[in-house]
């Protein structure tokens, strides 16, 4: 696996999180806990 990605311009990276509901990236730990949560038997 490569790791050529580039990270996004300015811009992007705004347009981005003025789509996102909190304005803001979640951390690892914070999407780690929701994939963990809405992977559980009783989350369906």
């Amino acid at each position: 696996m490569t790791d050529d990605l580039e990270p996004p311009d300015l811009e992007t990276l705004k347009a981005l999180l003025s789509s996102l509901s909190l304005h803001r990236m979640g951390p690892p730990d914070e999407i780690t806990a929701a994939s963990a949560f809405l992977a559980r038997p009783t989350a369906s």
